[in-house]
């Protein structure tokens, strides 16, 4: 547990003069239109660090398991204008942390019947618990050493 504290050295916390954003940039919300992508469920659109969207992004559409997709959406952001003042750091990946644990206990809620669930999602969520579970110990160790992750 400690390491999670690590993420969180240097983090910002407060996005209130941040601009407005989408917040979850990954393919499940990309639609692909004859016009070009569209973007659907705009749930988090918040105020966001762009530092912190950057590294969320970029992890998602890697799948945390493709670096040379993660570096594609940075140099892409950088390449239309987007401040990418690189490299990404831990902290950069703190709020993504946040969300995930935040999404785990819902599903942990709804999969152990503290939260409703009906026959057909129960079994969803107890997946996605399983598969949450699973995949956070290997990301905090992407997230802990970012820099050099993207240069593999």
């Amino acid at each position: 547990m400690a390491a999670f504290g690590l993420l969180f050295d240097g983090a910002r916390t407060s996005f209130h003069d941040d601009p407005m954003s989408h917040g979850d940039v990954d393919q499940k919300n990309i639609i692909l239109a004859a016009d070009g992508p569209v973007l659907c469920d705009w749930d988090v659109a918040a105020p966001w660090d762009r530092r912190a969207e950057l590294a969320r992004t970029a992890m998602s559409l890697a799948a945390w398991q493709r670096p040379d997709i993660a570096r594609s959406a940075i140099t892409a952001y950088a390449s239309h204008g987007g401040d990418a003042d690189l490299p990404l750091a831990p902290h950069d990946l703190a709020v993504d942390f946040v969300l995930g644990i935040d999404w785990l206990t819902l599903c942990i809620e709804r999969a152990t019947g503290l939260r409703a669930a009906d026959d057909i999602s129960r079994p969803q969520n107890e997946q996605l618990v399983r598969d949450l579970l699973t995949a956070t110990p290997r990301h905090l160790t992407i997230a802990l050493d970012i820099e050099r992750w993207l240069h593999r």
